[in-house]
């Protein structure tokens, strides 16, 4: 149990280091920077519109 369970742990360390050679940690850790900041962006800007649209002046006069 305990050989089996070793050899999955180094099918996985073997395969996180072929990984991270054949990806670029600056490209792989500038998407992870951007990715998560664009779709933060992007839920407050419609969370704002569904927010302040109907209830902030602007739904008002309108």
């Amino acid at each position: 149990m305990s050989l089996t369970l070793f050899h999955h742990f180094g099918f996985f360390f073997v395969a996180f280091l072929l990984f991270h050679r054949w990806i670029s940690i600056s490209g792989f850790t500038s998407y992870v920077v951007r990715a998560p900041a664009g779709q933060v962006s992007w839920i407050i800007g419609l969370m704002a519109r569904v927010d302040v649209w109907p209830t902030g002046p602007v739904g008002k006069v309108i």
